[in-house]
């Protein structure tokens, strides 16, 4: 039917339809209700509905494309899946990048297939509370695992979509935790590392605190027998007694030692160093006689690189690090078993993660393996703490030894590299930066008629009167002339009275001035005074500054007659050729 027939239109148009059609037609047009201008009303309503549902499905398509570029390229991954199955039913690329599965092969998996057990049993869980009505559980984590094998951390939010009142989808918001995380860990290890050296600090201040006297009182005990053998037989039965004194004493001021070295306060000129030379004389000395003795059970074997790499360090801390390792390694093989002291040249062209951050160089490694009881990680990240120790308490060791290690190794510039497995063993591996440098020879053997004096005039300057005995007694028993000073003050104005070939200086005098400022005030009477410092503290600023006015070498109490004899003769000697 082409057009609506009007009332008063003629109806001959009609004629030409069969009477039932024209009855339709004629019915239809009395149900219109027409315009002003004739036209139906229910055709203007019926265009306005269809112009109407057309600029909805325009705004509709709008939304949705609107919405699939909000997820797509929202800064979080976003995916759908059914509740039953767990099934993808869609993924964005944020959750593609997360994993790097592609949207295709995620349609084919179920989120049960990324998570690890107890990630799943959490995901199984949640869904349950929300098909229970939950409204607003808590985020929560879960562990995904990549393709690539890789473990990430998620935060996620999900909801149930509902329709005619059954759940058809859920949907969840996942944000990548792993960078948040990992520097959790590290603020945390740093945390850690903080509070150790809080532990260093306090321990630092005590060791600083007890060393000066301790090693005051411990001068009699190495010094005094040093005099009493000079003076008895060979065969005298005392002669032995005095001997196991003088090796208790030096013991002990190791053990003051030690912690100087773990405050990082004991370090002392360094020098080139062979670390093969280093393995090979600890391995012929009493100390390594005594760790070994009785333990036949064990088998030990060394490993040294043919290629002669040199360090610069200290040859002492050195060889108490390796004494360490050793120690530590027996007592991990109470049932025997076997060790191996190995080193070997190493270059790193890229940065090597072990048990700490390695960076790229050339190193000198030193390893020793065992084949002992090993150690859970729990204790790895312990092992270097002061006083951290499995050993029985008051059998063996001072819980110092591996804070020593550290400490050596990171004053000589290096790295420490760990593996260990419960059952099966551990090895440590230092590494410390090669040097091209000749290693220095071992000095000659050295005889009391190298240092003997010839009569020249020493000022000992101590303000604790059995020091200053005992250096007296020291220096006139090898033939000097010797006069003493209780302080500072006392020095200068004796110095001012009569000159002095050298002066012994104790660089800590609480009463009065110290050292240093002792020092300088007597050269300013006596310019090019020489002098050598005497003290029972590691080295400071004030005995670097005290060295570049002009004083000469310096010698830790407690000191043998040996040591100092040499130190005195040397700088004796120095300056008469600087002055002849």
């Amino acid at each position: 039917m082409r057009r609506i027939i009007a009332k008063g239109e003629d109806e001959g148009y009609l004629k030409g339809f069969t009477r039932s059609r024209r009855e339709v037609i004629l019915e239809y047009r009395n149900k219109l209700i027409l315009d002003e201008q004739g036209r139906p009303k229910a055709v203007q309503g019926a265009a306005r509905d269809v112009t109407r549902r057309v600029r909805y499905e325009k705004a509709l398509k709008e939304s949705e494309e609107k919405y699939k570029e909000i997820v797509k390229y929202a800064p979080a991954a976003i995916f759908e899946t059914d509740p039953a199955s767990l099934r993808f039913i869609s993924v964005n690329d944020v959750m593609c990048t997360y994993t790097g599965y592609t949207e295709k092969e995620f349609l084919r998996m179920d989120l049960l297939a990324l998570l690890d057990e107890e990630s799943a049993q959490k995901a199984r869980g949640r869904i349950d509370q929300l098909l229970a009505g939950e409204e607003n559980p808590p985020p929560t984590e879960h562990t995904i695992r990549t393709r690539d094998g890789r473990r990430i951390t998620v935060l996620t939010h999900s909801r149930v979509f509902y329709e005619n009142g059954r759940p058809q989808k859920v949907m969840t918001v996942a944000h990548d935790l792993t960078q948040i995380r990992k520097a959790e860990e590290e603020k945390k290890a740093l945390e850690v590392k903080l509070q150790n050296a809080q532990k260093l600090e306090a321990l630092g201040t005590l060791a600083g605190g007890v060393a000066h006297d301790l090693n005051n009182i411990l001068s009699g005990i190495v010094s005094y027998p040093d005099l009493l053998l000079l003076d008895l037989e060979n065969d005298s039965p005392l002669k032995q007694p005095l001997l196991m004194i003088k090796k208790s004493g030096e013991k002990a001021a190791e053990i003051v030692q030690d912690l100087l070295t773990l405050a990082r306060r004991n370090v002392a000129h360094k020098e080139s160093v062979n670390l093969n030379q280093i393995v090979i004389d600890f391995v012929a000395s009493p100390e390594y006689r005594k760790i070994m003795q009785g333990r036949t059970d064990l088998h030990v074997s060394t490993n040294l690189c043919q290629d002669h790499f040199n360090m610069v360090g200290y040859s002492t801390h050195l060889s108490k690090t390796v004494m360490n390792l050793v120690a530590n390694a027996v007592d991990a093989m109470p049932a025997g078993g076997e060790m191996t002291i190995s080193t070997q040249g190493c270059y790193l062209d890229t940065t090597y993660t072990g048990f700490e951050l390695i960076p790229q160089g050339e190193y000198i490694i030193i390893a020793i393996s065992d084949t002992g009881i090993g150690m859970p990680l729990s204790e790895l990240d312990k092992i270097f703490e002061p006083f951290y120790t499995k050993k029985t308490l008051g059998r063996s060791g001072t819980g110092l030894g591996m804070s020593v290690v550290w400490g050596t190794v990171k004053d000589h510039d290096g790295f420490i590299d760990i593996t260990s497995e419960e059952g099966s063993g551990t090895t440590f591996s230092l590494y410390f930066p090669v040097s091209r440098t000749e290693a220095e020879e071992s000095p000659p053997a050295v005889y009391i008629e190298d240092y003997l004096g010839k009569g020249e005039s020493i000022l000992v300057i101590d303000d604790a009167p059995e020091q200053r005995q005992l250096a007296k007694r020291m220096m006139q028993r090898l033939g000097y002339e010797v006069c003493t000073a209780d302080s500072g003050e006392a020095a200068v104005a004796l110095v001012k009275e009569r000159p002095f070939d050298l002066l012994i200086l104790d660089m800590i005098m609480p009463a009065g001035m110290d050292g240093l400022e002792t020092y300088r005030k007597i050269l300013e009477v006596v310019p090019h005074q020489k002098a050598v410092i005497a003290s029972g503290y590691a080295e400071t600023e004030n005995v670097d500054a005290a060295r570049r006015l002009g004083a000469g070498s310096y010698i830790k109490k407690p000191f043998t007659l040996e040591k100092i004899g040499l130190a005195v003769r040397a700088e004796l000697e120095k300056a008469t050729k600087s002055t002849g």
